[in-house]
Order: structure tokens, then sequence, then C-alpha cells
């Protein structure tokens, strides 16, 4: 969601990734309608096509969708075109 500030991604994935979230002090933050919800910030390492990085990932319960791609630090260090008409989605480090 490129109207996102950071990248969310549902509290399942942090335990299928062995994230340890019991120690992270919970952050509120909100959805496109303003809703609040219960975050929980972990820096996380990820790999894309070879170039790997370190981002700070909010997990959240009951998200509704597996994750969501923030503006901060991840569109910095990507290229990111969204060709809506083939649906194709593209990321290439800068």
């Amino acid at each position: 969601d490129s109207g996102a500030d950071n990248t969310y991604a549902d509290l399942n994935i942090a335990v299928w990734l062995g994230i340890e979230l019991e120690k992270v002090k919970p952050k509120t933050s909100f959805g496109a309608n303003y809703k609040a919800f219960v975050s929980y910030p972990a820096k996380t390492a990820l790999s894309i096509d070879g170039y790997s990085f370190t981002l700070p990932i909010y997990y959240t319960k009951n998200f509704g969708t597996r994750a969501i791609i923030g503006q901060e630090i991840f569109f910095d260090r990507f290229k990111i075109v969204f060709e809506r008409y083939e649906w194709k989605l593209t990321m290439l480090p800068k």
C-alpha cells in the first residue's frame, strides 16, 4: 500500500519467523479509516532478489491481509512499479 508510512504484517508471520514480540512495547497505529489498532514493531531481516536489508515491520492481530508495504525505508531502497493493467508489481533495488 503506497499510502502507508510503515510496513505492517499479520502477527502470525512474526510467529512463523520466530520473532519474539513478548518484550516489544506495543504501539498504537491508525488505518486509512482512522481506526486505531495495536501493533508490535520489530526489526526484521529481509532478502529480495539477493538484496538483503533490515526493515522495521509492525506486526498486528486480525489484520485482514498478510502484509502492507509502507513507504518509509522500503520505498527509499527500491524502485516500485505497479502495472495494474497486468496486475504486475516490480521491485528493483536502487
